[in-house]
């Protein structure tokens, strides 16, 4: 600004710096998470997975009343209140406890192979889905949160590393989709289970995150 001042022809300019105007910037960083969604096939299939994972986490949730009290459990409003207090101490068990060593991982490879490999083992695994009587239900849907949670913060991390300065685009598309698709499903659940049951409804999100399952070493 000083410069400018003494010398009025001057003009100051940061290097890289975008000379798009304000409305070509709004257009093009708006619809770059669509374009990202729909043109990179590694992220729609991980957006996807996400989505499944979210759908069948928020069907479960929506079940818990009619679950917990019918049989074997009988529990009362309380007591069917009391068990969401599972999938918190999972999310929190992750956050403390995994998240923080998913880094930590490629450290134990040699160096040559550290760069080559840091994507690629960032990219989440499976979050199993249970289908079966457990005797410790609440056991259960710590371990599964857990992993809920695991999954997406790896797939955070591995846009982050991806696609550097537009990861925030990567975030959002897959953001999108997966709060999209697991609102709607679990709208759609208690149809599933009046003709499959519980147990083979659930299962259905079993069996399509095995058709997902192969998605990170295909592309």
């Amino acid at each position: 600004a000083k410069l400018e001042t003494q010398n009025p022809d001057t003009r100051s300019k940061v290097n890289g710096a975008s000379t798009q105007s304000t409305t070509s910037k709004i257009v093009t960083n708006s619809s770059r998470a669509a374009r990202i969604l729909f043109t990179q096939p590694i992220v729609l299939a991980m957006s996807l997975y996400g989505a499944l994972v979210f759908s069948s986490m928020y069907t479960l949730y929506a079940t818990f009343q009619d679950v917990w009290s019918q049989h074997p459990y009988y529990f009362n409003s309380t007591q069917t209140a009391l068990n969401s207090l599972a999938p918190a101490i999972g999310f929190l068990l992750a956050a403390a406890f995994i998240i923080p060593f998913i880094d930590k991982q490629t450290l134990h490879l040699p160096r040559s192979v550290q760069q080559r490999r840091q994507r690629r083992t960032r990219i989440p695994t499976p979050a199993g889905k249970h289908r079966r009587r457990l005797p410790a239900p609440l056991a259960v849907l710590v371990r599964l949160d857990a992993r809920v949670q695991t999954t997406v913060a790896s797939a955070a991390n591995y846009y982050i590393d991806s696609f550097e300065q537009y990861a925030a685009s990567a975030l959002a598309a897959e953001a999108f989709l997966r709060a999209t698709l697991g609102g709607i499903v679990p709208l759609f659940a208690p149809t599933m289970f009046e003709k499959l049951g519980y147990g083979w409804g659930m299962s259905v999100f079993g069996f399509l995150s095995l058709v997902l399952t192969p998605a990170p070493m295909v592309f």
